[in-house]
């Protein structure tokens, strides 16, 4: 018999022998009967043999390692491993360089017109670049300002769909 055939099998291997259940009672009676004649085993102790039997009933004294499966080591080790997973899902991979050439000056027209600057503010922000370009990096759009912009400021013509 296969393994790839076992699901086709019909019967289960086993065999009672011919008339096993029609003289099942007769040999009941027998063993019985059997019984109640002969009471003894047969098997008999020598004399004082449970005498001088003795066991050394002191406990074994053995060292058994036992790992267990929540120590430090290995929850720091699984734990440096997600921290590396969360990292690679956290730090972003996009190679987009913005940079203050990119922006176009309408832009940060209305940007300077819109914050409200203080005219030293202003004339800092105006000789030092560095500090211009990293303010308006960290500057948040927040999703009302951006649709109010789009509102205000664009013709349905001037938007380029893609409708394919």
């Amino acid at each position: 018999m296969t393994k790839n055939n076992l699901h086709n099998v019909k019967t289960s291997g086993f065999k009672t022998p011919d008339n096993y259940f029609n003289q099942f009672e007769d040999n009941l009676h027998l063993e019985l009967q059997l019984k109640e004649k002969v009471s003894d085993s047969g098997f008999k102790a020598p004399e004082g043999y449970l005498n001088t039997f003795k066991v050394d009933l002191t406990p074994i004294e053995s060292e058994t390692k036992v790992i267990s499966l929540f120590n430090k080591k290995t929850i720091l080790y699984v734990a440096s491993i997600a921290a590396v997973f969360l990292m690679l899902l956290i730090i972003p991979t996009s190679k987009n360089n913005i940079n203050f050439a990119s922006l176009d000056s309408e832009t940060l027209e209305n940007y300077l017109l819109t914050s409200d600057f203080e005219s030293a503010e202003l004339s800092n922000l105006i000789t030092n670049t560095s500090t211009f370009e990293n303010h308006i990096l960290e500057e948040t759009l927040s999703d009302v300002n951006l649709e109010d912009y789009l509102y205000n400021n664009t013709e349905l013509e001037d938007l380029d769909f893609d409708l394919e």
